[in-house]
């Protein structure tokens, strides 16, 4: 398995690059606001439900993306 950085992990999960980043960030910046920033996010959820010792349900959901 490869051993990405944290950079690395979110950039390539989001299709994001140094160049694309600064665009976006120049672009905000350059209207009237004074701060911006980005977010990325990388949430892995997983549920198991039990009834009576028994497995009753069991489900699992990855969600990412990046916003401003």
């Amino acid at each position: 398995m490869e051993n990405l950085t944290p950079v690395n992990f979110f950039l390539e999960r989001s299709e994001m690059t140094d160049s694309r980043i600064h665009r976006i960030v120049s672009e905000v910046l350059g209207g009237s606001v004074g701060y911006a920033d980005l977010y990325f996010e990388h949430t892995v959820s997983e549920v198991a439900v039990l009834e009576e010792g028994k497995v009753k349900s069991v489900s699992g959901d990855i969600a990412h993306g990046v916003g401003a």
